[in-house]
């Protein structure tokens, strides 16, 4: 009889702020792949970025953004790693931390074509399976040199962007369609993106 592990899938991201569009992609992979449980994973220090939120506020939101859902988890795991935030490495540690679950590193569409420029990403796909959300329409849209070795999951697009959300708070505008009402009101109450 074979034993079946345990599934445990991990969202990284700057969460500068997390947005509804990332808690409607995990919901849906959760739901199709039947995973225990998601941790969402701020990046502590981002290799490729040069300006976002201190990390407590986007720990902070993406807390408040999962609050009372069981499933979904925040991980401070990143900030315990030296060095750039580098998805291997904290791929390297949740096996570690983990070693009763098969690890599945949930990726949005317009992460696809970038993975080529990560760091060893040919780890990245032996330390998990990688699953993208993959946008109806977009079933025959082929990029990246990692095509053929991720899992595309057809999901209901949610298209929101934490670039554009920053922007409509600069111009004043409102945000609650946008990310969960918590989080909303703690961007106001904080000043961010002002």
């Amino acid at each position: 009889m074979i034993e079946l592990k345990n599934k445990l899938g991990f969202l990284g991201g700057l969460f500068d702020p997390i947005h509804n569009g990332h808690l409607s992609l995990c919901r849906q992979i959760q739901k199709k792949l039947n995973l225990n449980k998601i941790l969402f994973i701020p990046s502590y220090h981002p290799p490729h970025k040069d300006r976002y939120s201190a990390y407590i506020h986007r720990c902070n939101m993406t807390s408040l953004a999962i609050f009372n859902q069981p499933d979904f988890e925040l991980s401070k795991l990143e900030s315990e790693i030296k060095g750039p935030s580098y998805t291997v490495n904290t791929l390297e540690r949740l096996h570690l931390l983990f070693p009763e679950y098969d690890i599945y590193f949930i990726i949005g569409s317009d992460n696809l074509a970038k993975m080529e420029e990560w760091h060893k990403p040919e780890d990245i796909f032996r330390l998990s399976t990688v699953v993208m959300g993959n946008r109806p329409g977009e079933e025959g849209r082929k990029s990246g040199i990692f095509e053929d070795k991720l899992m595309r999951i057809e999901i209901e697009p949610v298209d929101l962007s934490s670039t554009e959300i920053r922007k409509a708070v600069k111009r004043g505008e409102s945000i609650e369609h946008f990310v969960p009402p918590a989080v909303a009101q703690y961007i106001a109450e904080e000043g961010l993106y002002v």
